[in-house]
């Protein structure tokens, strides 16, 4: 009998270390996201260029608010990025997502897909780019607009990466 209570003891400790410790910390601090701060730098920079630019004779396609915008999920780039910063907030949608989306507006949607970084020496390039997204003959189709490679080099006395410049182009 006090065996059993023993093994009922040791069981129930290590369940609840399980729940409480190996949990993923889903209030993580996501301040030093590289691809977090790739995302809203650029997206301040295409903000700036082309937000006053208003298509409102193109019925084919939503209008571009860079002040609420759709990121393309990808699982290894985009799960611990956070969806908002100074008054910019991105909507994380997953394929299945942009089909509903489009299909529903019945117009192409502006979403901005994230890639990995790149080591160019001793900075780092993330580059993210503007497709519009279409729902056509039950395919999604990504037609490319514009993109923006934001530039980090390494502060040793901040002891972390910083923006260095974005660079825009397009279409």
């Amino acid at each position: 009998m006090i065996m059993k209570n023993i093994a009922s003891i040791l069981i129930l400790t290590f369940t609840l270390q399980y729940f409480l410790f190996a949990q993923e910390n889903t209030n993580a601090d996501n301040s030093d996201n590289l691809y977090g701060h790739a995302l809203f730098a650029g997206i301040k920079s295409m903000d700036k260029e082309w937000g006053h630019i208003k298509d409102c004779h193109d019925t084919t396609r939503v209008q571009i608010n860079y002040k609420n915008i759709v990121l393309d999920s990808d699982p290894e780039l985009t799960d611990s990025i956070p969806t908002s910063h100074d008054n910019v907030q991105v909507e994380l949608l997953d394929r299945q997502g942009l089909l509903e989306r489009s299909k529903s507006l019945n117009k192409a949607i502006p979403v901005i897909r994230l890639h990995p970084i790149k080591n160019n020496k001793s900075k780092l390039l993330i580059s993210l780019t503007l497709y519009w997204v279409s729902y056509k003959n039950s395919l999604l189709h990504y037609a490319l607009s514009d993109w923006c490679t934001v530039t980090f080099s390494f502060d040793c006395r901040k002891n972390k990466y910083i923006v260095m410049k974005t660079e825009l182009g397009g279409i």
